[in-house]
């Protein structure tokens, strides 16, 4: 169950901060159940980012001859993880070869220590939870990589990030790029 969790200092009620500051004591953590509507919008924004990243990482698999039907489970193993940071990149990266869990968290590690090499900040995302399909961790693990590698650089190569409204200008260039055109709005899809 999606929960919300509501921060609370002592001495300082309102303070939104993931760490209490310096001197105040406690901090207190209450979980309440999200209504039915918010639950039903969060799950809604999860399916379409999996339809829309699965595009986005397919439109890139294909200039190696792959593809992926489920986001979670085709990049468990870490093979295809590494194609698509080579096509992005134009690099080669090592990779193991066997389909034991061991090689499989080993080709992660190996695509997330490159990303790590190019300076992109991986926040909490481990090589097993990529590993073990972690819908949450996999969809920031590649919207990360959007950010990195489309959008913090121009056709004419790497630049500044973007200037302007952030979220909704990335997602609007995104849907442009998978050719979905106007707001970002990415309707339609099967």
């Amino acid at each position: 169950m999606s929960c919300v969790r509501l921060c609370l200092w002592r001495g300082n009620p309102a303070f939104p901060a993931a760490r209490p500051p310096a001197g105040v004591g406690f901090l207190l953590v209450l979980r309440a159940p999200l209504s039915p509507a918010l639950s039903s919008l969060a799950d809604e924004r999860d399916r379409v980012q999996k339809k829309t990243f699965t595009k986005w990482v397919n439109k890139h698999l294909i200039k190696v001859r792959r593809h992926i039907n489920d986001l979670y489970e085709d990049l468990r193993d870490g093979h295809n993880l590494i194609s698509l940071l080579e096509v992005l990149s134009g690099d080669t990266l090592p990779r193991e070869k066997g389909r034991m869990r061991f090689h499989k968290l080993q080709n992660v590690q190996i695509a997330l220590n490159y990303l790590k090499h190019r300076q992109v900040k991986l926040v909490n995302i481990r090589n097993d939870d990529i590993a073990d399909g972690n819908p949450k961790l996999t969809l920031g693990l590649i919207w990360t990589i959007i950010l990195h590698f489309q959008v913090s650089r121009g056709a004419a190569g790497p630049a500044t990030a973007p200037t302007g409204r952030g979220p909704a200008r990335v997602t609007r260039r995104v849907a442009a790029d998978l050719g979905h055109p106007g707001d970002g709005a990415v309707g339609g899809h099967d």
